[in-house]
C-alpha cells in the first residue's frame, strides 16, 4: 500500500503586510504539499499595525502608491471597485477618478490588505492549501529543536504548537518605559489617537522621521486648521485655545528625509544589478568575502554609464566616503526648510514628468541589493556600511509624501514647528512631576539643557 507523503507545516508568525506577502508566495508556489498556521495578535489579518488604527489616523497616508506595490491578488485600482461606499465616501474618492501614482489614505490601504489575504485564503483553499488563523494570539516563545528540526510556538493563551518551518513577520513593537508613569511623556506615538488631544505649550518630539512626521500631522489638526490661501499656498492657523502650542523637533543628524518623487523602476528590482554567480565568483578570489567597494562599483556607479553619463563622470573616481561627502554637503550647508522646499519642488517636477531623481532611485535599490549578500561583509565594510553609507541611505529613501512636506512647510512657516540638531550624545530625562529635562550640545558646541 502506498504512504502518503506527510505535508510540512509551515507557521507565519504574524499576519501583517509581511505575513501577507510571504502567504502570497506559498499559494502562489504551486503546490500543496504543505499546510500553513498564522498567528495575528489582532481581529484581522493584512493591515498590521502601520494600516491599521494601531499606526494610523485618517489623516495619515502612505509613501508608496498602487503601482510601486509587489503583485498580490489584484492591484488597489482594481479592488477600489468593490470597497465599500462607505469607505471609499469617508476619504471621498471615487473609483474611476483613482489615480494608481498616488499616495493613499493608509487606514484605506489596510482595507485593501485584508481584503487581499481573504481572497488569497479562498485561493489556497481552492489549491488544496489548509490554512488555520489563530486571531487574537500573541508569541510568547519560540523554540528549536535541533534533533527533530521541529519548532514548538507558544502563546499567551497557554498552547504549544510544532511546526517543520515558521517565519516570522511579528512587525513593530514599541516597549513602555515612562508612558503613564510620568505625565506628558510618551514612548511612541503610536497608537496616534492618544496624541488627538490640545496642548498649549511646546512639545518635544524626539527624531525627524515619518514616525514623526506623523505625529506632528495629528498633534497639529488637534491644535490648529491647515487652510488654502488666495494663491492655492498651504497655511496653519492656531486655534484660540492652543495659542501657545509649538513642536521642538530634535534630532541627531540637523537633516529631514528627503521628498517622495517618482520611481522609473517602481519596485526597485533593476535588472542591471549583479546576479548571485556574479557576487560567488567575486568571493572566490576575495577569500570568501564581498566587498563593499565592489558593490557601491557594479550595482550603482556603472549604471550611470549609460543612463546618466553626466552624474556618472561627476563620481566615477569617488570612494563610498567621497560619494557621501558630495551629497552631503548641500545638505550640511543649507536650513533644513529651505532644503525641503527646494527637493519639493524637484520632486514635484519629477512626478508630473514621470521622471525619476535618477541617483536618489540607485541609492534605493542599492539598499535593497544589499540586504542579502550584506553577510558576506568584512567587519571592516559593515562598519563603513552602516556608518558612511546608511545615514545617507536612510534620509533619501524615507520618501517623505508631498502632502506632509507641504504640512511641515506650513507649520515652519507658522511659527509652529522648529528644529533642533542635538548630535549624538543627547539624552532625555523625564521629570516626575511631568515633562522632561532635554540635554545637547548645540551646533556652537555650547551645552544645552531644555525643559519641556
Amino acid at each position: 500500500m502506498e504512504m502518503k507523503s506527510k505535508k510540512k507545516r509551515i507557521a507565519i508568525l504574524g499576519g501583517g503586510p509581511s505575513g501577507l506577502f510571504v502567504y502570497t508566495r506559498l499559494v502562489e508556489s504551486g503546490s500543496n504539499d504543505f499546510e500553513i498556521t498564522i498567528f495575528e495578535k489582532k481581529k484581522e489579518l493584512g493591515s498590521g499595525m502601520p494600516y491599521s488604527t494601531e499606526g494610523a489616523n485618517i489623516e495619515h497616508i502612505t509613501n508608496v502608491s498602487d503601482n510601486e506595490v509587489p503583485h498580490i491578488v489584484s492591484s488597489m485600482s482594481d479592488w477600489i471597485y468593490t470597497a465599500p461606499a462607505e469607505l471609499l465616501e469617508q476619504y471621498n474618492i471615487k473609483p474611476d477618478q483613482f489615480n494608481e501614482y498616488k499616495v493613499v489614505p493608509r487606514l484605506l490601504f489596510g482595507s485593501y490588505l485584508a481584503a487581499q489575504f481573504e481572497i488569497l485564503r479562498k485561493t489556497g483553499k481552492k489549491a488544496g492549501i489548509a490554512t488555520a488563523v489563530h486571531f487574537e494570539s500573541t508569541i510568547t516563545d519560540i523554540n528549536y529543536d535541533i534533533k527533530n528540526q521541529t519548532v514548538t510556538v507558544q502563546t499567551t493563551k497557554g498552547s504549544n504548537h510544532e511546526f517543520d518551518f515558521a517565519v516570522i513577520c511579528t512587525g513593530h513593537n514599541w516597549p513602555i518605559r515612562y508612558e503613564g508613569k510620568v505625565p506628558g511623556y510618551y514612548d511612541a506615538p503610536y497608537p496616534p489617537r492618544k496624541l488627538i488631544q490640545h496642548f498649549n505649550h511646546p512639545v518635544a518630539i524626539k527624531g525627524s522621521s515619518l514616525t514623526a512626521i506623523d505625529a506632528i500631522r495629528t498633534m497639529a489638526r488637534n491644535n490648529g486648521l491647515f487652510e488654502k490661501d488666495s494663491e492655492d499656498n498651504l497655511k496653519f492657523k492656531l486655534n484660540p485655545e492652543s495659542t501657545d502650542f509649538k513642536i521642538m523637533m530634535h534630532f541627531r543628524s540637523g537633516m529631514l528625509p528627503a521628498v517622495r518623487f517618482h520611481l522609473e523602476d517602481s519596485h526597485l528590482s533593476n535588472d542591471s544589478l549583479l546576479t548571485k554567480e556574479e557576487i560567488d565568483l567575486h568571493r572566490k578570489s576575495n577569500d570568501g568575502f564581498l566587498s563593499l567597494d565592489f558593490i557601491f562599483e557594479k550595482d550603482f556607479k556603472e549604471i550611470f554609464i549609460e543612463k546618466d553619463p553626466e552624474f556618472y563622470q561627476r563620481i566615477k573616481d569617488f570612494s563610498i566616503e567621497d560619494f557621501v561627502t558630495d551629497m552631503m554637503e548641500l545638505r550640511e550647508r543649507l536650513d533644513p526648510f529651505q532644503l525641503l522646499r527646494a527637493e519639493y519642488v524637484q520632486a514635484e517636477k519629477s512626478i508630473k514628468r514621470q521622471e525619476s531623481i535618477y541617483w536618489k532611485e540607485m541609492l534605493a535599490v542599492l539598499s535593497f541589493a544589499m540586504n542579502h549578500p550584506a553577510k558576506y561583509f568584512s567587519a571592516e565594510d559593515m562598519q563603513r556600511l552602516q556608518k558612511v553609507l546608511m545615514p545617507l541611505i536612510s534620509i533619501v529613501i524615507a520618501f517623505v509624501p508631498q502632502k506632509s512636506c507641504e504640512e511641515l512647510l506650513a507649520l515652519h512657516q507658522a511659527g509652529v514647528l522648529d528644529l533642533v540638531p542635538v548630535g549624538d550624545d543627547s539624552t532625555v530625562e523625564p521629570q516626575n512631576g511631568g515633562g522632561i529635562l532635554y540635554n545637547f550640545v548645540d551646533t556652537n558646541n555650547n551645552q544645552r539643557v531644555c525643559i519641556l
